[in-house]
């Protein structure tokens, strides 16, 4: 096998086995959710949810296009996480605020408000339902490629 198709396919093992990691954070914060009614953790766990799950679908090590579901749900996802989850910053709902001040005192209130809405919670177990099958896809999919490369090269990888 040349260098640079070995390369290509141990990146993608790599790439793929990064992607089994995060679908497995999914199914954590997901089983978090069902243990908590606190909106700030609920917060931060949906946040972890969406993020974690888009992780192998952006960025300039995303997966390739083959990888990704061509389902309502994953569009959803998509969505969220640009708008909601992994950009809120600049959205108009969301600001923090000086609500008093006494600058001699050195005392300073501040306020936030937040009227961002996130995904229904009605989500989650879709999500994770989801992100199983493709963890299993993308666990399945890494092990024949490594198998794959070993039949490619076996003194590379010992007895």
């Amino acid at each position: 096998m040349e260098d640079a198709k070995r390369a290509g396919l141990e990146s993608l093992i790599e790439r793929l086995q990064l992607a089994v990691a995060d679908m497995e954070q999914v199914r954590a914060a997901v089983l978090a959710s069902r243990d908590t009614n606190e909106p700030q953790l609920l917060g931060a766990l949906e946040t972890a949810i969406v993020v974690c799950y888009m992780r192998p679908f952006t960025g300039r090590y995303s997966l390739p296009r083959k990888y990704r579901p061509k389902c309502e749900l994953h569009n959803q996802l998509k969505e969220a996480r640009g708008n909601l989850y992994a950009h809120m910053d600049h959205l108009p709902g969301r600001r923090a605020y000086v609500v008093s001040r006494d600058p001699e005192a050195g005392l300073y209130v501040f306020g936030m408000e937040s009227q961002t809405r996130g995904l229904p919670s009605v989500t989650w177990e879709p999500a994770l339902q989801l992100a199983e099958c493709l963890r299993r896809r993308f666990n399945a999919d890494s092990i024949e490629l490594a198998q794959k490369l070993n039949n490619a090269n076996p003194e590379a990888f010992g007895d």
